[in-house]
């Protein structure tokens, strides 16, 4: 993986456009220079970032602002906000460290940063899932106590009910001593695990 990584700031550019079919974003060779000045080893491999946020492409700027704002406001303490444009950190003062990692990384820039307003997730977890039927698609819901199950399995792509499905629980249920992944992505749809039905949490 190390030795295909781009060595140039062509070469970055290139693989970009190969493997994500645009043209890189407004700012992409100020970050390659960035990324070999901290003697970064990953250049190109940042599909697991793209993909999830792939969706939200649709948007517009005012959109997206709009989403973070609501999450913030509406989110509780876990959820916290940091503005490139003066470095304000506004949340619960024992996450205030988060701000303060950001300004430091930011400190050798080049050249300042567009004006960016960032969501940050108190928590390492997880906890904001997509709501396809509602725009912008961010918004916040308690399920702080409750099943989750319903709200996180609904745009699983797989239904039990399909072949596919039986060929990859065979395979899951093969495994015995040691239970590796032997479908990446299909690991990650809940719908093949029932029995996390009466978890709580977000899995």
């Amino acid at each position: 993986m190390l030795n295909r990584q781009s060595k140039t700031v062509e070469e970055a550019i290139t693989e970009y456009k190969r493997r994500y079919k645009r043209m890189p974003p407004p700012g992409f060779e100020d970050w390659c220079h960035y990324a070999q000045k901290h003697n970064s080893v990953i250049i190109d491999d940042y599909d697991s970032i793209d993909s999830p946020i792939s969706s939200t492409r649709a948007l517009t700027p005012s959109q997206i602002l709009e989403a973070v704002s609501s999450a913030v406001s509406s989110a509780g303490p876990r959820l916290v906000s940091y503005s490139t444009a003066d470095s304000a950190f506004e949340g619960a003062i024992f996450f205030r460290w988060m701000g303060g990692k950001l300004t430091n990384l930011f400190a050798d820039l080049d050249q300042p940063l567009p004006k960016l307003s960032l969501a940050l997730n108190a928590l390492d977890e997880p906890r904001v899932l997509p709501d396809h039927d509602q725009h912008p698609p961010v918004r916040w819901i308690d399920q702080s106590h409750q099943s989750t199950w319903n709200r996180t399995t609904r745009d699983c792509s797989i239904s039990r009910s399909t072949s596919k499905y039986a060929h990859i629980s065979q395979a899951i249920s093969i495994q015995t001593k040691l239970p590796f992944i032997v479908y990446a992505k299909e690991a990650k749809d809940l719908r093949l695990y029932p029995e996390y039905v009466n978890m709580y949490g977000v899995f």
